[in-house]
């Protein structure tokens, strides 16, 4: 196993066993029908993985246990996210709204334009939800092109941005714009209130990763996903321009939906921003031969390992 694959996996195991401590110690079951998807998408690919592996298939390897690190990670954090809300922090909204209004942020007035522009807005939307998809076209692609370093430090990214932005989740949690701006929520927006409620108040009794829903809202998970997407095909030039565009319209959309405050959105960027030095250190440490360490030194978090043969 590698350094990276190890970290991946301690990821998965921290992040689920502390949401089933949490989940448990507030009463809130999981049934076991609600794994056989999780448990049959690893039983499955995994030996997959394991073969290709075995036959020095690497690009398939790595390429399949990307996947399963992404679609187990997500329900890890599923756990994790039902765990730590049913803690029951205070919320900060009123804080959040204030710090908008510091820095000239009025979200009504987003959202009103955005009404009032309804095929935007459209558009808008679709490069909102497009990012799950993007997240499995990009691990295919840069499998499929043998890129390691891109792929593993994607994955990695994206695992230790959910579990660092559910961390501060926990204990800063927020309704939403909606709530604090009393204008309409939307059904889905009505929807996640409910379940936010339910778990916070000790009135759900189980978890459904059917039916979950994204209790996150500081900081934006969006926002931090869509920067890290960029950020994997920086060194294409054809992908990245074409990137930025759809992710770009993706941070917008988290204010023109009524979603998140501009605080989250700049929470999400400062979040990516200091995983993605972190992650860059963190290959200097699991790319190194031997398993050699090296001393810190401040200039060698935007200096990336030499690209490792399959």
């Amino acid at each position: 196993m590698s350094r990276d694959t190890a970290l991946k996996t301690g990821l998965c195991v921290f992040t689920a066993a502390l949401g089933l401590i949490l989940l448990l110690a507030n009463g809130i079951a999981i049934t076991t029908y609600e794994l056989i998807t999780p448990l049959g998408v690893l039983a499955v690919l995994g030996p997959c993985a394991a073969f290709y592996h075995q036959r020095q298939s690497e690009q398939l390897a790595m390429t399949l246990l990307s996947v399963i690190f992404v679609m187990i990670f997500f329900t890890c954090f599923t756990f994790f996210m039902y765990g730590g809300t049913s803690l029951g922090f205070p919320l900060i909204d009123a804080p959040l709204k204030a710090a908008d209004e510091a820095i000239g942020v009025h979200l009504p007035a987003i959202v009103a334009w955005a009404e009032a522009h309804p095929r935007i807005a459209s558009i808008l939307q679709i490069a909102y939800d497009s990012v799950l998809p993007q997240t499995l076209v990009l691990v295919l692609l840069l499998g499929f092109l043998g890129d390691k370093l891109s792929l593993e430090g994607f994955v990695r990214q994206f695992m230790l941005v959910l579990v660092l932005t559910g961390l501060v989740f926990i204990f800063v949690p927020a309704e939403g714009p909606f709530i604090a701006y009393a204008f309409e929520p939307t059904a889905h927006q009505s929807k996640y209130l409910a379940e936010l409620h339910a778990v916070r108040g000790g009135e759900l009794t189980a978890v459904s990763l059917r039916n979950a829903e994204g209790l996150v809202t500081f900081p934006s998970f969006h926002t931090s996903w869509a920067i890290l997407l960029i950020y994997a095909v920086r060194n294409y030039r054809f992908l990245f321009p074409i990137s930025v565009i759809l992710n770009s319209m993706c941070i917008a959309a988290t204010m023109t939906t009524g979603w998140h405050y501009a605080t989250d959105v700049i929470g999400g960027i400062l979040m990516a921003a200091f995983v993605i030095l972190l992650s860059r250190r963190m290959e200097l440490h699991l790319y190194l031969p031997n398993g050699k360490s090296i001393m810190f030194q401040p200039w060698t978090l935007c200096r990336r390992p030499e690209h490792q043969p399959f």
